[in-house]
């Protein structure tokens, strides 16, 4: 999948480099082949086994954009030059993608994955300043990063706490033309599931949602109906909520 992904990425405009977060406790194998792109990239070993690895502040990062992507998910240029446009105009925001929701239901926050509004949107891709890494890493509440480590899920969430509680704003959603994951790759690098399909995943998201909001000492997240388009795409609304009447409201 990395170097599909990569391979995917030749020809992006204004793509200035790319860091792989290399996460584990080895380098990769120096068999390994790599391919030959129009841009600069580096492989960044972690020594560690750590998904807040993924927002560690490098200081050969010399851009304020912040592209976040997963190496399963294969964006159209068009949808993710569109998304920095918008990044532009919101540059203390979370911008992206796949937008998820928080619901209270039984007694406790739940993590919702087909909301008809957002409260977070997801960093496997997303434009975010690079000025959160170094906050998310040296700045954020310690316990958040160790919970993350303890279910190897929910890095993603935890930023977006952070950047909500800092901003009081919501994360903005694009519309995206692409495929959400490799339609050949039902394993990751090393032949396992990937996280998302864990037995567990959603109800340690629930979780992470509560335990951070104890955390923070309250919900610091914001609700947002709103998603962006590009008007030269023909898009449709995710979500129609009618009245009694039927109508659209």
């Amino acid at each position: 999948m990395l170097i599909s992904s990569l391979n995917h990425l030749t020809g992006l405009p204004g793509l200035r480099k790319l860091f792989i977060i290399w996460n584990g406790e080895k380098p990769p194998d120096s068999s390994m082949k790599w391919p030959i792109v129009n841009f600069p990239y580096q492989v960044v070993p972690s020594g560690s086994n750590s998904l807040n690895n993924r927002f560690k502040p490098l200081d050969v990062i010399d851009t304020d954009a912040i592209l976040s992507m997963d190496d399963d998910i294969f964006p159209s240029h068009k949808s993710i030059l569109f998304a920095f446009k918008v990044w532009q105009e919101f540059r203390d925001r979370i911008v992206g993608f796949p937008g998820r929701g928080v619901i209270w239901s039984g007694g406790r926050w739940k993590y919702d994955t087909q909301p008809c509004f957002i409260s977070l949107v997801l960093t496997g891709l997303a434009f975010f300043h690079r000025k959160y890494l170094n906050l998310y890493t040296y700045e954020m509440p310690e316990v958040i990063r160790k919970k993350v480590d303890t279910f190897t899920n929910c890095e993603d969430i935890a930023m977006n706490f952070l950047i909500s509680h800092l901003t009081q704003k919501a994360p903005i959603k694009v519309t995206p033309t692409f495929e959400w994951v490799c339609p050949k790759c039902d394993k990751n690098e090393k032949g396992k599931d990937p996280l998302w399909k864990h037995p567990k995943h959603f109800e340690e998201r629930n979780d992470c949602i509560n335990f951070f909001t104890e955390v923070y000492g309250y919900l610091p997240l914001f609700k947002s109906e709103y998603r962006l388009d590009d008007i030269s795409d023909n898009v449709k609304p995710i979500c129609i909520r009618t009245n009694n009447n039927n109508s659209p409201v």
